[in-house]
């Protein structure tokens, strides 16, 4: 039921009966949540053991296999300078995200500059050239499909042997990439303004 009243010469509105559905909103809302318990029960995170399904990494397949030590850090920072290095190449040619899934958490996945000098874009494709390249030569054709088909795409593992061939792949990336020796600066080489040059 609405009431008008005059006001100072204006007239307000005065609502009586239910309480707003805002209201009740916001009673709700603060209650605390605990993080913990809700990332338990997320479906693609229960892959990983308890004690790690809150980890930000258990939002995609390549952080579940770190998190289940089926690759090393090396290898999964490896992985991670290669996705830099592949979406480097993909704002260059003006090409859309390759994953339809949810955003990973490493925080690679930002916009690119509006502007992309020449200069930049030839070295960003000089670079991927380079590094598929190198992943064809060491490792082989099934190899570089299926680091590609993790890492960038985020598809499962369908087997031991395309585990195997994964980790081979992602080996090799850490060598190549100079990760495991002296370099462990991995945050600044994953920088996305800078072009990455390690070979």
């Amino acid at each position: 039921m609405t009431m008008m009243h005059n006001v100072n010469g204006r007239y307000r509105i005065e609502r009586r009966g239910r309480k707003s559905e805002r209201l009740k909103r916001k009673a709700k809302r603060s209650k605390d949540v605990d993080v913990h318990e809700v990332a338990a029960h997320m479906p693609h995170r229960r892959e990983v053991q308890s004690q790690y399904r809150h980890d930000a990494r258990a939002v995609d397949v390549l952080g579940r296999l770190r998190l289940n030590n089926f690759i090393n850090e090396d290898q999964y920072q490896a992985a991670c300078v290669l996705r830099v290095i592949v979406r480097k190449m993909r704002a260059v040619i003006d090409a859309p995200s390759p994953s339809a899934g949810a955003v990973p958490l490493d925080g690679l996945l930002r916009g690119s500059p509006a502007q992309l000098s020449a200069e930049y874009a030839t070295r960003c494709m000089a670079q991927h050239k380079r590094v598929y390249d190198m992943l064809l030569i060491d490792c082989g054709v099934r190899a570089t499909r299926i680091v590609t088909r993790t890492v960038i795409y985020e598809d499962k593992i369908a087997s031991s042997e395309d585990l195997q061939l994964l980790v081979v792949g992602l080996k090799r990336l850490a060598r190549y990439f100079k990760l495991g020796d002296v370099r462990h600066d991995v945050p600044a080489i994953v920088s996305w303004h800078g072009v990455v040059d390690l070979a």
